[in-house]
Parts: C-alpha cells; sequence; structure tokens
C-alpha cells in the first residue's frame, strides 16, 4: 500500500534548499516520489501534513553502549574498590 504526504516541508539534507509545501509518495519502506507540486495519486492514503516536516535519512546515533542504569547513577561513585 502506498502513502501519499502532501503538504509538507522537505529538507533532503545535500543542500540547504527547502521544499515548502511539497508532495511525496511512499511505497512500502521507501520513497517513491518528490514533488514540489501535486502528485497524481489514487492508490492509498492521503495524509495532509500541513505544518510538519520531513527529513528522509535522519537517524538517531545518540545511544550509551555502556553506563549504570541503576535508580541511583551515584552508587558508582561511592564504591571505594
Amino acid at each position: 500500500m502506498a502513502t501519499y504526504l502532501k503538504n509538507i516541508r522537505i529538507i533532503n539534507g545535500k543542500n540547504d534548499s527547502v521544499i515548502e509545501n511539497g508532495h511525496v509518495v511512499i511505497k512500502g519502506e521507501y520513497i517513491d516520489k518528490v514533488s514540489r507540486n501535486p502528485i497524481k495519486f489514487q492508490e492509498g492514503k492521503v495524509i495532509n501534513c500541513t505544518g510538519k516536516t520531513l527529513l528522509p535519512g535522519l537517524i538517531d546515533t545518540h545511544v550509551h553502549l555502556s553506563g549504570d542504569a541503576s535508580p541511583s547513577v551515584l552508587d558508582k561513585f561511592k564504591d571505594t574498590d
């Protein structure tokens, strides 16, 4: 099933250009079409994204792979060993 996002601000991350009120078709897990103009669409869900921003490819890479997750984080600093 495809999804059509209309009236969405699009930041592609490759340059400083921003598409205001852009239009995007998503098929499965992939972006199929991006346009500054409305896209002829009759095959799935339509979402009006006025006031929303799309930044494809943004990945949250902030992660803590180590550390103490106990209720009292200060306990590890009290150990005298």
